[in-house]
């Protein structure tokens, strides 16, 4: 995931995770006016989700925000107007957001088409959220695997930001110092994700060479 043993992650966007429920009202589909089509308005809402632009400040190792729809389910059968949908999606936003501020946005588009319908509600609920991460590049834990990598593999890591969320995320918000770092390339969550045998056995020896450097 860390590029071939060739970068180091230091910063890490926050992660939130979105349930969003819209609630119509079930019909006969022969009589669809009588009804409220749970998907049809959940359409709507994604559609607007899709143009709203988020607010923030661009990092300079961090990538703009991203926001992907990973998940969605509604209805029965094709001669029922559905009264249910549900969507999930997946932010990655930046130090300069708060999840908080994101939430207030997705309820605002729910509200604008709630005012068209009333008889359409909708629900969001927060499934995960985990916040940015970032620490010093200058730090003895970064410098250890600089001096080592070269050691082993001959080439010094590039310092970067991760749009992705390493376990890093949760040491550095209990005060522990972290960073990403290990083999295999960009194939995280694809098809056949794999890491190179030689990779780990080089990774292996980068770190129990930084271990013993910190441990003195």
């Amino acid at each position: 995931m860390e590029r071939n043993l060739r970068k180091i992650d230091v910063a890490e966007k926050g992660v939130l995770h979105l349930k969003i429920i819209a609630h119509g009202k079930q019909a006969h589909a022969s009589t669809p006016k009588e009804g409220v089509n749970a998907i049809q308005y959940m359409n709507h809402f994604l559609n607007l989700l899709e143009t709203h632009e988020m607010r923030y400040k661009r990092h300079t190792l961090l990538s703009e925000p991203t926001l992907n729809l990973g998940y969605i389910h509604g209805g029965t059968v094709p001669n029922v107007v559905p009264a249910k949908c549900e969507t999930k999606i997946d932010i990655r936003y930046l130090p300069s957001q708060t999840s908080e501020e994101i939430v207030i946005d997705v309820k605002r588009l729910c509200e604008t088409i709630q005012k068209e319908n009333k008889d359409v509600k909708f629900k969001v609920e927060i499934i995960q959220g985990l916040k940015p991460t970032e620490i010093s590049p200058e730090n003895e834990l970064v410098e250890a695997i600089k001096k080592n990598a070269r050691l082993v593999i001959g080439v010094e890591p590039e310092i970067i930001g991760m749009s992705g969320a390493t376990v890093a995320k949760q040491l550095i918000q209990n005060n522990v110092i972290a960073v990403g770092y290990g083999p295999g390339d960009e194939v995280a969550h694809k098809a056949n994700e794999y890491a190179p045998i030689d990779e780990l056995v080089d990774f292996a020896k980068i770190a129990a060479l930084v271990t013993l450097d910190l441990l003195g």
